[in-house]
């Protein structure tokens, strides 16, 4: 395998040992993000998606308590960082059912909230404490994108779900995203 040279914002070296920073051989790739450029636009697809299964969810089934129940945590897992980032204790109940009125009102409160994060240092350090007790510190921007990967993981257990039900689920895939948007 012909190893990657750090280039672009986006750099892994390997190839059997890898290199670290300092040009030592070490024994595990070494990731290495530079920039940040694609966090609006993921952060936005990730909106639309979310916004694209609640209005879904509203239309074809929503008396589903898995569908609801996994959009709901969606959101509620979505407020609990933004609460973190803003220095406040995050609310621990992650799991409850909203109605349809519910999520499309703290969807549209996220979306101006993240809104105002990205006009911020999203360098900046957060400390925090997860629900299992351990003391953390992370970037916001690696916050914001753990919004993005956990609402895209639980869109696939619904996609999943609603395909169970004899639905066919919408197409939230990234790449849709783009097309529709011509970016």
């Amino acid at each position: 395998m012909k190893p990657l040279r750090g280039e672009g914002p986006l750099s892994l070296i390997a190839s059997g040992g890898c290199r670290n920073d300092s040009g030592r051989l070490t024994s595990k790739p070494t990731l290495r993000i530079d920039t940040m450029s694609d966090l609006p636009k993921l952060l936005h697809y990730s909106s639309w998606a979310n916004e694209a299964w609640i209005r879904f969810v509203s239309a074809s089934c929503p008396n589903d308590e898995y569908l609801v129940t996994r959009l709901s945590h969606i959101l509620h897992g979505e407020r609990a960082w933004l609460q973190r980032v803003a220095g406040e204790e995050p609310d621990r109940d992650i799991w409850s059912p909203m109605t349809i009125p519910q999520l499309l009102e703290v969807h549209g409160d996220h979306r101006t909230a993240i809104a105002g994060l990205l006009g911020e240092d999203l360098g900046r350090i957060v400390s925090y404490r997860r629900f299992t007790g351990e003391v953390y510190q992370s970037p916001v921007r690696d916050i914001l994108l753990h919004l993005v990967l956990h609402g895209g993981h639980h869109r696939g257990q619904m996609a999943t779900h609603a395909s169970g039900l004899g639905l066919r689920p919408i197409n939230t895939d990234f790449i849709q995203f783009c097309l529709i948007h011509g970016i």
